[in-house]
């Protein structure tokens, strides 16, 4: 709040014409040159000049600690950016604050559900988000949602990144009350292990209006589990942002006498320990160089990640899809990134949880030739080694089995996906004149 008032617009915020508003995050590196997103890579790219002088990003800041460099990048920025802080008043803030001591008199009652007794785990649930920052994150923008029209600003579409957390329950009930006539997409650019059920929407969240009108998943093989507790649930398919690399030409081997190891991290920082320590005990068993070609890991880390390696392994630099193609084993779990792997024919092994649920990415049906489930590192250095063995036709069966997973799962981002997922093209004309009228 004190560096939105230190760094000041250079001007009040009066739109043209009624504005698209695309929620997204920005992290710490995201201003390390020109600004690079990592949720929509490539969207204001299709767009032509007035196209993208109509598009707006919502940011969410996640692990910044520099906020006088953000916010000066932010308004220095040619990308339009709406700052909530310009918006929220002090109020806003105190209701946000206020959450945990209205929750002091919110408990559920004795209450069976299959047989079960589950009031306890609820209260339990709501003891452990007492003072959530992610609640707090969701009630304030439940407030932006009032403060954006009280304001003057007319939203012609809001793209919301749609995980179904808390945060989109907040943004997503404060836009269905006070912007109405506004049609939400809650975009889904990720494929993500089906135990993470928070993803998928339920009937009680649309009758309680708490998501988006609309649901955008990355390929035709998503809709149908997008719906599985929601039938009535709206899902079309949108353009694979952050995985248009799956159809670039592929880069050939510098060294193609290694065997070499991407170990991709996720988000959650215990997750990601755990990789690394099962990597660093399954290492020992590695084969030297002496014995043939030298085995190698290389590490993928979220921008979030903040950890030193453990020792002999090394940083992947570059994009993803390059790091990739220089590999011949993709080590990671809870990650789209998996499925991502896949699908450029690069065989996946995901490292099962000994302490919780396995959050395995791979969807069902995938042919299990492409990928294994390890929990030890001697499950893991077997799986290793069987890849390492595969042969010229083994190699190309699987990149052919990956072509066909990425035409199922994956939208090329084009200028006519971008537009339609913008709704800038006639055929969404109807449905956004439907959805207004109701």
């Amino acid at each position: 709040i004190l560096f939105a008032w230190v760094f000041p617009p250079a001007s009040r915020f009066a739109p043209a014409a009624p504005i698209i508003l695309i929620d997204t995050f920005v992290y710490r590196d995201s201003f390390d040159g020109d600004y690079r997103d990592r949720h929509y890579p490539g969207l204001l790219e299709c767009l032509s000049d007035e196209e993208r002088q109509r598009v707006f990003l919502l940011p969410t800041y996640h692990k910044v600690r520099n906020y006088p460099r953000l916010f000066r990048a932010l308004r220095r920025s040619p990308v339009n950016f709406l700052v909530k802080e310009d918006f929220l008043r002090l109020g806003d803030y105190a209701f946000a604050l206020a959450h945990p001591f209205r929750l002091l008199g919110l408990a559920v009652n004795p209450c069976d559900f299959e047989g079960v007794e589950i009031a306890p785990l609820v209260n339990d649930a709501r003891y452990e988000s007492f003072a959530s920052s992610g609640s707090r994150e969701g009630l304030l923008r439940y407030r932006l949602a009032r403060r954006i029209p009280e304001a003057g600003i007319p939203v012609a579409l809001i793209i919301d990144w749609f995980e179904n957390q808390e945060i989109d329950h907040g943004s997503n009930a404060g836009r269905r009350r006070f912007m109405p006539a506004t049609p939400i997409v809650g975009y889904q650019g990720f494929v993500v292990s089906r135990h993470y059920l928070c993803m998928f929407p339920t009937r009680d969240e649309m009758r309680l209006e708490l998501i988006p009108h609309r649901v955008a998943v990355m390929g035709g093989a998503l809709v149908d589990s997008a719906r599985e507790f929601c039938p009535g649930l709206e899902v079309s398919v949108a353009p694979a942002f952050r995985f248009a690399g799956l159809w670039n030409t592929r880069q050939e081997r510098v060294r193609p006498d290694e065997f070499r190891i991407l170990v991709a991290l996720p988000l959650m920082r215990e997750e990601s320990a755990g990789i690394l320590d099962l990597m660093t005990s399954a290492a020992a068993g590695f084969p030297s160089a002496a014995a043939g070609a030298p085995w190698r890991v290389h590490v993928k880390a979220h921008p979030a990640f903040i950890e030193p390696l453990p020792r002999g392994f090394e940083l992947a630099g570059g994009d993803f899809d390059a790091a990739l193609d220089a590999s011949d084993v993709l080590v990671s779990s809870a990650s789209s990134v998996c499925v991502q792997a896949l699908a450029r024919g690069v065989p996946v092994i995901v490292l099962g949880s000994l302490r919780g649920v396995t959050l395995n990415p791979i969807p069902e049906g995938v042919e299990r030739a492409l990928w294994a489930l390890c929990y030890t590192a001697a499950q893991l250095t077997a799986a290793l080694t069987r890849y390492a063995r595969r042969d010229a036709a083994t190699v190309a069966r699987h990149r052919a089995l990956g072509a066909a997973l990425r035409e199922k799962y994956f939208t090329p981002v084009t200028r006519e996906t971008v537009r339609s997922f913008l709704m800038l093209d006639a055929a969404d004309t109807l449905w956004l004149a439907n959805l207004t009228e109701s």
